[in-house]
């Protein structure tokens, strides 16, 4: 079994290796929305994939039961997040909003551009998850900048939408279950690099009142389309679950033509797309692969009072191999509580720090907040980027 296993990571890892070759731009599409769900239990989902995140989790999860009818209607789920320390967060947002003191915001923006990064994201999404089938559209938008000194400091904008479309078959073994799904993926991504010429000149733009998009509107974009492949299996034997999902097989191959910020994200607030044309640069989202366990015990008696899920996960195994990465980058876990039916707690540890986090389901609207710190570096402590993310959505 042992070598087994070696044979497989080894085939994944060369396979992995093969698909990334020839990429034209330093640059992976992420599909990735900042789920405080998720944050909140320290990261990890591919034990316990369920519901509308199972849609950028683990596929197998289109077949788990959710809910009293087995299913989950996302009519709409919004999910802003803000990456920086959270306590800087409300300063931020009140001496932003202040037509009188936005020097003092652009203080706070170069402190946290150079403590870790600064940025905002936000995605919006609907879908349908059950009974063995996935159905969803989610567009997302994220930026980031950092520097460890701000006369260096880089960034990027880009937005990813995406329509996701997936099985799932469940076996009923004698003891156990086991659940596999597959998703198809195609994607619009537009992606703006800004250089340090351009973090400067936005900061002096806040700094003097001015306009931001006089700056991003020159900067150089890249449009292009990609059709990812995810996979996934669920192994329950109750009270405990295995997974493994594998995000973009083989690696997504983005084909990329060159424009403007203006030109491709201005398009956003008119609802209109990048023009196709001649294809400049390519890109490629590398296959990560992620296996969870988790532990859900029964207390059918206070369920409804006490409902406890611990999970642990390793992503991007691949990376392990490839990457020279760290195990504690690679490693979350956490523990998700139901409370009376009606509250949830969060509590875990990714990468090596804790994330908090906690919701409640009313009705029709679920609403959920987390706080969390992300490594961005290939060793615990190389560039650790704190932030908050919340999400309102009506779903039923």
């Amino acid at each position: 079994m042992r070598r087994f296993l070696l044979a497989v990571i080894c085939f994944l890892s060369c396979s992995f290796s093969i698909f990334s070759q020839g990429t034209g731009l330093p640059f992976s599409p992420s599909f990735m929305p900042m789920s405080p769900k998720i944050w909140g239990q320290g990261g990890g989902y591919s034990a316990v994939a369920q519901g509308y995140e199972a849609l950028f989790t683990n596929p197998a999860g289109f077949g788990l039961e959710y809910g009293k009818k087995g299913r989950s209607i996302t009519v709409v789920s919004g999910n802003p997040w803000f990456y920086g320390r959270p306590d800087y967060m409300l300063p931020f947002v009140s001496e932003f909003i202040k037509d009188n003191n936005l020097t003092k915001a652009s203080e706070i923006i170069i402190n946290q551009i150079t403590e870790g990064g600064f940025g905002f994201g936000a995605s919006i999404g609907i879908g349908y998850v059950g009974k063995g089938l996935g159905l969803g559209f989610i567009g997302l938008l994220d930026s980031y900048l950092y520097g460890q000194k701000i006369l260096g400091a880089e960034g990027s904008v880009q937005a990813v939408f995406g329509f996701i479309g997936g099985l799932s078959h469940t076996f009923e073994l004698k003891r156990a279950s086991l659940i596999v799904g597959g998703d198809l993926r195609p994607m619009l991504c537009m992606f703006s690099p800004l250089e340090n010429s351009a973090v400067l000149g936005m900061l002096e733009a806040v700094a003097a009142e001015g306009d931001i998009f006089s700056v991003l509107n020159q900067q150089k974009s890249y449009s292009g389309i990609g059709l990812a492949f995810d996979a996934g299996l669920l192994f329950i034997f109750s009270p405990f679950s295995f997974g493994i999902s594998v995000r973009d097989v083989g690696g997504t191959k983005y084909r990329f033509n060159t424009g403007t910020f203006e030109e491709d994200f201005g398009g956003l607030r008119t609802g209109s797309l990048p023009e196709g044309g001649m294809i400049d640069a390519e890109a490629v989202t590398p296959m990560e692969i992620s296996s969870g366990f988790a532990f859900h015990p029964k207390l059918d008696s206070i369920d409804w009072l006490f409902d406890p899920i611990i999970q642990v996960e390793v992503q991007d195994i691949t990376g392990l191999f490839t990457e020279n990465r760290s195990f504690w980058t690679s490693l979350h876990g956490g523990i998700d509580i139901r409370l009376l039916s009606l509250f949830n707690v969060r509590g875990g540890i990714s990468q090596g720090y804790l994330t908090l986090g906690g919701g409640f389901r009313l009705f029709f609207l679920d609403c959920n907040a987390a706080v969390f710190t992300r490594e961005l570096g290939l060793h615990a402590g190389d560039k650790p980027n704190s932030g908050v993310t919340f999400e309102g959505a009506v779903r039923f």
